[in-house]
């Protein structure tokens, strides 16, 4: 695996369309993560592979690592999640907290949420792509499913074992 990746084209105009959304939540990224390394410097390295694992998402068209990057970053939503609930459960009033603190967390609650949307987007319509492309068609799953649920419908009788 060589980085930067080979960049797959997007075969829809509507992949093409998640792909520059993906890239500008990319780069909102990594100005976000500029602004947290002011804060606390120690944790915020690691959402610099969220970013990279993004960018290996859409690279390469991979629905996996999109799946990968909304766990991640919505661990990172946990976590402000956590800072918020602290403040409100301590009773802490905001006077006391420092104000670029509380602007860069309220940037990321709101951040990580849309990042989530846009990339679940993203991961359905790439899926579907990777779907296309293997030949799984919707017929073939119908067609199986409709084989499946006969079978069960009329089941062999006699091949089963007498307990008594």
């Amino acid at each position: 695996m060589c980085v930067p990746f080979e960049q797959v084209e997007p075969p829809t105009p509507t992949a093409h369309m998640h792909v520059n959304r993906l890239r500008r939540v990319m780069f909102a990224h990594i100005f976000l993560v500029g602004l947290k390394l002011l804060i606390s410097p120690g944790f915020t390295i690691f959402e610099l592979f969220n970013v990279y694992i993004l960018y290996a998402g859409v690279s390469r068209l991979d629905f996996c690592n999109l799946i990968i990057y909304i766990f991640c970053v919505g661990l990172n939503l946990l976590y402000v999640g956590v800072f918020w609930g602290s403040l409100w459960q301590n009773q802490i009033p905001f006077a006391s907290v420092k104000g670029f603190q509380l602007v860069v967390m309220s940037i990321a609650l709101i951040f990580y949420t849309v990042a989530i949307y846009l990339v679940f987007l993203a991961y359905r319509e790439f899926k579907a792509i990777a779907k296309e492309n293997s030949g799984a068609g919707l017929q073939q799953t119908n067609s199986a499913w409709q084989q499946g649920a006969q079978s069960q419908q009329n089941p062999r009788r006699g091949n089963y074992i007498k307990l008594y």
